[in-house]
């Protein structure tokens, strides 16, 4: 059985309550700036080519 997996890594924004205005500007490099990021991966499964009996 051949499953392939595909990790993607996401950067989480862990931004104080009211700093998402939704313009963005700058609350990435803010975040950054003050360590409130996160790292979280998703792990993908490709099961197209698993044949199940």
């Amino acid at each position: 059985m051949d499953i392939r997996t595909t990790i993607i890594e996401h950067t989480l924004i862990l931004a104080p309550k009211g700093r998402l205005d939704g313009h963005g500007s700058g609350l990435l490099q803010d975040a950054l700036a003050a360590g409130m990021t996160d790292t979280i991966r998703f792990v993908l499964f490709d099961l197209t080519d698993v044949s199940i009996p």
